[in-house]
């Protein structure tokens, strides 16, 4: 989604997309936003009954049992798909609003930590790090630690060697969602290994959203981090 040009008709080519459909707001003529769920359902599976792929509609379930044999099969399989989104079917479109629960499969990394916001004595976020090609990536970052946190996270953590790859100010795309501003970072020695707990969005090298910080595991070497599927 986010090539253009020669990449983009490339990758239309080796990876495909499908559209998959999982509301109705308007069909033929109808403005369907004051209908409740149920009905649009209705009208989305009638239009769809003999759609193929690459245009594909949603599954959906009112079986709490079904629900969770896709939690089972979904996050086992590392598909790429993030989660379920519960919603009631007695629910109007509401444009703009959070009327809808999302449940993330999350599932724990061990990775590098190669910068810091804030400072050593009082790590505000982590900047997360791998190696691949050689080379250490930045592919994320954490929320915000507790002050519990910080105190363990602080005689761990030592300051860059002047050979650090970094750069002092990343940008915010590079380390989840933490909008598009550019992010100053303190540099640390990249020889701490971390475990977060991160979900399934991981796109273009990095999670596209911030993971939790778990534990510390001053056991493992940065070479014992592996790459996500």
């Amino acid at each position: 989604m986010a090539s253009k040009g020669a990449n983009a008709r490339r990758l239309a080519t080796e990876r495909p997309a499908n559209y998959v459909i999982f509301d109705l707001l308007a069909a033929g003529g109808d403005d369907l936003r004051d209908e409740p769920l149920r009905v649009r359902r209705q009208r989305l599976e009638h239009l769809l009954a003999h759609a193929e792929p690459p245009l594909m509609l949603s599954p959906a379930t009112t079986d709490p049992e079904q629900a969770q044999e896709w939690v089972t099969k979904y996050a086992a399989a590392q598909v790429g798909i993030e989660g379920l989104v519960a919603k009631g079917l007695a629910q109007r479109y509401r444009g703009g609003a959070r009327d809808w629960l999302k449940y993330r499969y999350r599932d724990t990394a061990d990775v590098i930590v190669g910068a810091v916001t804030g400072s050593l004595m009082f790590p505000e976020r982590l900047i997360l790090g791998l190696y691949g090609d050689r080379a250490l990536h930045i592919v994320g970052g954490t929320s915000a630690l507790s002050a519990a946190q910080q105190r363990l996270l602080a005689p761990l953590l030592a300051p860059a060697a002047s050979d650090h790859p970094w750069p002092r100010v990343i940008g915010g795309g590079h380390v989840g969602y933490w909008g598009n501003k550019d992010v100053e970072v303190l540099r640390v020695q990249p020889d701490l290994d971390v475990d977060v707990a991160a979900d399934t969005a991981f796109e273009h090298s990095r999670w596209r959203h911030v993971t939790t910080f778990i534990r510390p595991c001053p056991d493992l070497r940065p070479s014992d981090t592996t790459w996500p599927r």
